[in-house]
């Protein structure tokens, strides 16, 4: 009688260790008679149960193996349950955090939707640290249902996002000053893709070009060149060598564009290179028209510069013998009488020789 106690106190252990989530455990099987049987039997449903369900050991160590946060709550809301990167995200000790409310730590607008019957999935919310600190989150939660499947609690993984909020801060202020600096610059800036979509231009670029918004917005890179092409001295070597850069991907190009206007640009292109890989081109127009105009200007400048150094050149190897004839005219005059036949002839000389010494004096 006495064994039989032993052998029904050994199965109630157990049964309880099992009820706790052990699975696999035994017992002494002692005798052959009907206990015997019972004992081999329940070893049987425990090896079986430990073949084909998860201990609490093992879903333990998974959750706390888990490199998100999660929490496991009540239906009032209460913690029941955190795992060691959950309590390292609120910068508590885990036993500082299971019994107290979720609301104490989550930002209050998303406490409802997680708490709710139906859960959450990827809510951006705000979890409040020991510190004081936010730190941004993303969370999913899951109702925990019992055997009878009415709500038992929730189960919610959180994912830190401050890594992600950080480099989408910074991308964002790159962005920002890659706008700026596209901005400020006095080209024209355009870049397409692989496919001729407009993916990005400068306000220099549409002002430069003429060509209206709507068009632009189309991101069709077709519909552009098709608004430009008719302001162009010679569009069918413009639309040439447009074909035969998207037909080469890597080379790089430089010409000069002139307008029907009288305006002339310059225009640059380039492959657009990221990873070794060519996703795209970029075009650098520059208007030149007024530095051509100055150039000409110069030119011209510089062409009646030479004319007047020669001019003044010419003027002294003038003025040197002019001066000699002048002299010379005006000696015989101071001989001459009035009446003298040769005295009007040498008078003109010297009327002559006085107009061209003005003129070479002008020209000096």
């Amino acid at each position: 009688m006495a064994a039989a106690s032993y052998s029904v106190t050994r199965l109630a252990a157990a049964a309880d260790l099992i009820g706790r989530g052990q699975y696999g455990v035994s017992v002494a099987v002692d005798s052959a008679d009907e206990l015997g049987e019972l004992c081999a039997d329940f070893n049987r449903m425990s090896a079986e149960l430990g073949r084909t369900s998860v201990s609490k050991d093992f879903l333990d160590g998974v959750i706390r193996g888990i490199a998100d946060a999660v929490f496991v709550t009540d239906l009032s809301g209460a913690i029941r349950m955190v795992n060691p990167a959950g309590a390292a995200m609120l910068g508590h000790g885990e036993a500082a955090i299971v019994g107290r409310p979720l609301a104490e730590f989550l930002d209050t607008g998303a406490v409802e939707a997680v708490l709710g019957a139906d859960g959450v999935k990827d809510l951006e919310s705000v979890l409040r640290r020991a510190d004081g600190r936010p730190v941004p989150i993303i969370v999913s939660t899951s109702a925990l249902r019992g055997r009878d499947g009415a709500a038992d609690g929730a189960v919610s993984v959180a994912k830190d996002l401050t890594a992600r909020k950080d480099a989408e801060a910074a991308l964002r202020g790159a962005y920002s000053l890659l706008s700026a600096t596209l901005e400020a610059t006095a080209d024209g800036i355009l870049v397409v893709d692989q496919e001729s979509r407009i993916l990005r231009y400068n306000q220099k670029f549409a002002a430069m070009w003429k060509i209206p918004e709507e068009v632009l917005a189309a991101r069709d890179d077709n519909q552009a060149l098709a608004v430009v092409v008719d302001q162009l001295a010679d569009p069918e070597a413009f639309l040439g060598k447009v074909r035969e850069l998207y037909g080469n991907t890597t080379a790089t190009s430089f010409d000069v564009l002139e307008f029907k206007d009288g305006r002339v640009f310059e225009r640059y292109s380039q492959p657009q290179v990221v990873n070794g890989v060519c996703v795209g081109r970029v075009w650098d127009f520059r208007d030149v028209s007024e530095h051509r105009r100055l150039q000409s200007m110069l030119a011209q400048s510089e062409k009646l510069s030479a004319v007047g150094q020669l001019a003044a050149g010419v003027a002294h190897e003038i003025n040197n013998p002019l001066g000699v004839i002048l002299g010379f005219a005006q000696a015989a005059l101071r001989r001459l009488k009035p009446e003298d036949e040769l005295s009007m002839p040498v008078r003109s000389i010297e009327r002559e020789a006085q107009r061209c010494s003005r003129l070479v004096k002008n020209l000096l």
